[in-house]
């Protein structure tokens, strides 16, 4: 596996323009030729962050939702995350809650308020 490492200031002379190269096209998309279709992730690998504040591997901020729906589209705002489905174009709240929820492929019986309930159907 050829060496993947950031290029060093005055210390890759003669192969700045490779090691670059390798670094981009790494996560980026290329044809090999001009067209819209380069420079878009084609894969996205998030390290981990830390135990300190501002470490968040991805953070969303709260933010005005599209005016249309767009599939695929992963939106916040106002403690809700959203996600727009392909099929029809709706925008769907992923649930969220306590740490200690538990989750079923079953309704309970009695549910409690809190309670998440999958349906796997």
């Amino acid at each position: 596996m050829a060496e993947q490492r950031l290029p060093i200031v005055d210390g890759d002379d003669g192969q700045w323009g490779t090691i670059l190269n390798q670094f981009i096209e790494k996560e980026h998309h290329n044809t090999g030729s001009n067209n819209a279709a380069n420079g878009g992730h084609k894969t996205i690998t998030l390290q981990a962050g830390t135990s300190s504040a501002g470490t968040a591997p991805l953070k969303f901020a709260s933010g005005t939702l599209l005016s249309s729906p767009e599939p695929g589209a992963v939106e916040f705002n106002n403690d809700k995350l959203y996600f727009t489905q392909t099929t029809s174009s709706t925008r769907r709240v992923i649930a969220t809650g306590d740490t200690n929820i538990t989750v079923s492929d079953t309704a309970p019986s009695s549910p409690n308020v809190g309670d998440l309930w999958v349906d796997t159907n």
